[in-house]
């Protein structure tokens, strides 16, 4: 093996979601293992004090991962980075660069990009890469040679997911993702964590990229190694609840069983949620996973109109939906339901027609979304086609599904019109989603009150912004984000957010 490298990842987070970058920290992993020094940062907005301790590290190799609405922090990352660690390598990966390798490195000064997944690529990158030279090499990038982007072709998708060591979680502050209440919305938890089972998903919705990264064959890490890790989890940071981070948990109804029957053998009884299509669910499994703690499913309905399910390509039609959320009901699961409007196709007939179904299946909690068009999914070639968006759009926090204000896209409906659509659908749930919360955690209700109270300025300014948007309980997810942020900062004293 080459001499041990120091390497540093990093996660240009723009949000304060407390999912740990378990990408980059399966990577430090791996890396780790073969001997070489690791550090990763997953630093909130605003926070710099990182710099400075990769200046210190001096590192060999500076890895970044980037989503799409964080592409402007990426780059002000390297380049800030770039004028304090010059004589580093510079790489970046996740489904953005993957999609977009040619623009990542132009735009970004790379010296290359990671294409699929990282795990491997990095190990041999590690090993053998002494110079910028012997990048030809190496499967799975696209890098930068004398002006020419050269593409090395991917490499093969990890078979066996057991090969992979757990998460190298212990390189970051766990203590804040651990900040109630938690992943799984069915139940106020005072600390959760997330993990993967499977990687791959089979479908063909036109929205999502995963596929450019994880591929469409399911690839599945075996019952023992998932209920490994769980006890690693329970060991390390005594969690009391978990969530499945896999694009559709239920794929696989025997590994599901399977799954559930070891939790009961092992005497792990922790609440726990997950991801799932409505064609894949039964009474039996969905009576199986309740029995053995699952409290929350979230379920991508998307649209209640047979015509933008078809045009969505995914797969379900208004019954496969109505029948799954009688038998979650039916077996007493929480459930979320998730919709999106902007769709190819959709009318204002259509927009009805899906506020009727969302009101007829009754989830626990339902929200809408703007139809976006992330880079690597198919809407993205679609939309830039048909010029649905403005091609001269910055990737930015505009693209963030959770929290911007417009619409990317105009097809049959304008920005503004959209806004309106998605406000009006929003606020007709308001207090079926937030009622039971209000009622069973009347404490930390009060505590999202009192933190709205400790920042008066920010606080008058959300609410202008949600006079603007319309959408009424914006308000409680920025008390959350400002909640989180108090928490990082009682957590790690000094650090400026």
């Amino acid at each position: 093996m080459a001499s041990a490298r120091r390497v540093t990842l990093i996660y240009s987070r723009m949000n304060t979601s407390i999912q740990p970058p378990l990408g980059i920290l399966l990577i430090a992993s791996v890396l780790e293992a073969e001997g070489h020094n690791v550090q990763v940062f997953d630093p909130l907005p605003g926070d710099w004090k990182f710099i400075e301790e990769i200046k210190s590290f001096n590192p060999d190799i500076v890895g970044i991962s980037i989503m799409t609405m964080e592409y402007p922090q990426a780059l002000n990352i390297v380049k800030t980075l770039r004028s304090e660690v010059p004589n580093a390598i510079y790489c970046a990966g996740g489904v953005h660069p993957t999609a977009l390798p040619e623009q990542t490195i132009n735009d970004l000064g790379l010296d290359f990009v990671v294409v699929g997944e990282g795990e491997y690529t990095m190990r041999e990158i590690c090993a053998n890469v002494q110079s910028l030279k012997d990048l030809k090499n190496v499967e799975g990038i696209v890098y930068k040679e004398n002006g020419k982007i050269i593409t090395n072709g991917r490499r093969p998708l990890i078979k066996n997911l057991d090969e992979l060591p757990p998460p190298a979680r212990y390189l970051l502050n766990m203590e804040w993702y651990l900040t109630p209440p938690g992943l799984v919305r069915g139940e106020f938890l005072k600390r959760t964590l997330g993990l993967f089972a499977s990687r791959g998903c089979p479908y063909n919705c036109i929205f999502c990229g995963s596929n450019n990264i994880f591929g469409r064959r399911v690839r599945r890490r075996s019952v023992a190694n998932v209920i490994e890790e769980l006890k690693l989890l329970i060991k390390q940071y005594d969690i009391d609840g978990y969530f499945f981070y896999d694009d559709t948990f239920t794929l696989d109804p025997k590994w599901v069983m399977d799954f559930c029957k070891a939790l009961r053998e092992e005497r792990i009884f922790l609440k726990w949620g997950c991801q799932v299509r409505v064609n894949t669910v039964s009474e039996e499994m969905l009576r199986s996973i309740q029995e053995a703690g699952c409290m929350q499913i979230d379920v991508g309905v998307e649209s209640g109109s047979e015509k933008v399910l078809k045009n969505l390509k995914k797969g379900t039609t208004t019954e496969m939906i109505k029948r799954a959320f009688d038998l979650i009901h039916k077996t007493g699961i929480r459930a979320l339901a998730t919709f999106v409007v902007g769709s190819p196709g959709e009318t204002m007939e259509d927009v009805e027609m899906t506020l009727k179904l969302a009101k007829e299946i009754s989830p626990d909690y339902v929200r809408f979304f703007y139809l976006t068009p992330f880079p690597g999914s198919e809407l993205y070639d679609m939309a830039k086609e048909n010029r649905w968006f403005d091609s001269s759009i910055e990737f930015s926090a505009d693209w963030d599904i959770m929290a911007s204000d417009y619409s990317i896209m105009q097809i049959n409906f304008t920005r503004e019109e959209l806004k309106k659509i998605r406000a009006r659908l929003q606020n007709a749930f308001l207090i079926s989603n937030y009622r039971k919360l209000l009622i069973r955690e009347w404490k930390f209700a009060a505590i999202m009150f009192f933190t709205l109270t400790k920042h008066p300025i920010r606080f008058l300014k959300e609410v202008f912004r949600i006079i603007h948007t319309r959408r009424i309980d914006d308000i409680i997810d920025f008390a959350l984000r400002l909640y989180r942020i108090d928490k990082a900062k009682e957590i790690e004293k000094g650090r400026i957010y």
